[in-house]
């Protein structure tokens, strides 16, 4: 059998989405493989339990472990991808090696014939093969140092495992999680899927006895911590900016039963001050195309997220003409007509709405600004992976958005009871 007879064996052409990420290195020198004995490793039973439920698995088990186990899981219906980056090269230079791939080669001649004969179908989850040897430390002097590592590049990104179905990724393991792995692993936990961990020593306890059974935590780097943060901060000024077009839309259904004044009166006061600048008409399409412009911005601000800033301005501008207008019109006079002034300090929770909320909800979004520079480069899809996995909290908000305004056709443009 040529080495690439056994590499199409272990890396079929029709798994291609998960066989195309298989390192046929191991495979070249086939001629110094020897055709031995394999046996399947015995699956323990808190890994079978994952042989229907979307789970894809990393098996880091040392030298000819990751095979036997590999084929175990194969006999499940997994489809073992060999991800050994090493070579079968022994005695270079009268040295010895420092990591022994010569047992893991014969394994992979062995196993092809058990393979061969497993019935794996075209809709397998893999089953990722790793030498947990690969990096170990060296001991000695006359060794030749052949070890290996893995980086990122070697596994699928967890937006392709996502859309490949899978929901879980387990890691078989004889022991800690490998430096070189454990960013790996990190990611595609603060990527949304699920991770589960399994430590069993063979050479302690034998296949199918837990020595340590553990769901390991693998920690947050710091740069991980700091994108779920400014998540968190742009999904709150998301919510204030939604609050205020939720509010706006009350307004509108409010002043669209032909009331004849504002239920909130607050921002954006553009909504209803337009009426006593411009003919009725001007300001109906004025209403109308500033509700449909801050739908627009919160519904796109998640996948263009600039839309905020312009949100942001166009919030602040109104804050300030609303504030303008009521040193204007003195609406804290109380001599002013009551007729018209009295919803500003009919209640104090009504008055904390009107002046305070808008301001929160401009200080929210001022925020989700800053914010939105630390989350550049990342996708829309990694955005709502950590939004998933993050969380959010929203603050209050009032108003914005619009309403058609009906009350105030025949105000006079010098203020409320003009």
């Amino acid at each position: 059998m040529t080495g690439k007879e056994l590499f199409n064996i272990w890396a079929p052409g029709y798994h291609e989405r998960w066989t195309k990420f298989a390192k046929p290195s191991l495979f070249v020198n086939v001629g110094g493989f020897s055709r031995g004995h394999v046996k399947t490793a015995t699956v323990p039973l808190d890994i079978f339990r994952h042989r229907n439920d979307g789970t894809a698995f990393i098996v880091d088990l040392p030298g000819a472990e990751s095979v036997e186990s590999g084929l175990a899981l194969a006999e499940l219906g997994f489809l073992p991808v060999p991800l050994y980056n090493g070579i079968n090269e022994t005695n270079i230079g009268g040295l010895n090696e420092a990591v022994k791939n010569a047992p893991i080669a014969d394994a992979l001649l062995a196993g092809a014939e058990h393979l061969k004969n497993y019935k794996v179908g075209h809709d397998a989850f893999p089953v990722f093969l790793l030498d947990y040897d690969r990096n170990k430390e060296i001991v000695g002097t006359d060794v030749f140092d052949n070890r290996w590592s893995i980086e990122p590049e070697d596994f699928p990104d967890a937006y392709y495992l996502k859309n490949q179905g899978v929901k879980r990724v387990a890691v078989w393991t004889g022991g800690e999680i490998r430096p070189d792995l454990a960013p790996i692993i990190e990611d595609y936990k603060r990527m949304g899927i699920e991770i589960s961990t399994y430590c069993y020593n063979k050479a302690a306890t034998g296949f199918g006895e837990s020595q340590n059974l553990s769901g390991i935590e693998i920690p947050q780097s710091s740069e991980q911590l700091a994108l779920q943060k400014n998540v968190r901060i742009f999904e709150n000024a998301r919510f204030g900016l939604l609050l205020l077009l939720s509010m706006g839309v009350v307004n509108f259904l409010w002043q669209w039963s032909a009331a004849e004044e504002p239920l909130l009166w607050t921002t954006p006061c553009l909504q209803w001050l337009t009426y006593l600048w411009v003919p009725e008409r001007v300001g109906d399409a004025f209403v109308f195309a500033t509700l449909i412009t801050y739908s627009v911005l919160y519904f796109f601000s998640r996948k263009l997220r600039f839309l905020l800033t312009v949100a942001f301005v166009l919030h602040a501008i109104d804050t300030m003409i609303f504030t303008l207008y009521v040193i204007w019109y003195d609406l804290f006079n109380s001599s002013a007509t009551i007729e018209y002034y009295e919803p500003f300090f009919s209640s104090l929770p009504y008055a904390a709405l009107v002046f305070a909320v808008p301001l929160v909800c401009l200080f929210l979004m001022g925020r989700g600004i800053i914010a939105q520079f630390g989350l550049m480069g990342v996708s829309s899809s990694d955005y709502m992976s950590l939004k998933g996995y993050a969380g959010y909290a929203g603050y209050g908000g009032s108003g914005r958005g619009g309403y058609r305004g009906r009350g105030y056709r025949g105000r006079s443009r010098s203020g409320f009871g003009g």
